[in-house]
């Protein structure tokens, strides 16, 4: 589910653990992933055994039609297992310090199928900001990922 470009070669290693250690208990497992197809298409996939998806698709559209056997739970600073963490970020000369700061302005909603785009969205963001709406407006942007040397700033939520 989130096997970008960035992030494949670790998602590949993750894959090569788990693949071995299914052989080892006897069970069958693919060599490779199926990166190119999309996750809905893949999850519902009768022949598929074992699969990896965000809570929100779980719940919405999997229900009962599947079973949970665990959830990873990543080592990520300040990011408590069970949790998901979102960032907003803004160009490098913006000024900006804090989602107080962004008040009224437009804001680029990626990931809205998930549960991070959900819960995590800039919607949700505004009980970070008195319980108010933070942007003024959204859009949903393409890939995200800067295609040049020059990183976007991330900024921090404020607490209410």
């Amino acid at each position: 589910m989130y096997d970008w470009p960035e992030v494949r070669e670790a998602t590949d290693a993750v894959w090569a653990s788990l693949r071995d250690a299914f052989r080892a208990a006897g069970s069958a497992a693919p060599e490779d992933l199926t990166p190119d197809r999309p996750p809905l298409v893949l999850w519902q996939n009768p022949q598929l055994c074992r699969g990896q998806a965000c809570g929100f698709p779980f719940v919405r559209h999997l229900g009962g039609g599947v079973r949970l056997l665990g959830a990873p739970a990543c080592a990520i600073p300040g990011c408590p297992p069970g949790t998901c963490r979102t960032v907003f970020v803004v160009r490098a000369k913006d000024r900006a310090l804090d989602l107080e700061a962004l008040r009224g302005r437009r804001c680029g909603l990626q990931y809205s199928r998930f549960a991070v785009g959900r819960l995590g969205s800039p919607r949700a963001a505004g009980t970070a900001c008195a319980r108010r709406a933070v942007f003024g407006r959204y859009w949903k942007p393409g890939r995200i990922a800067p295609r040049s040397r020059r990183l976007p700033r991330a900024v921090r939520m404020s607490r209410p």
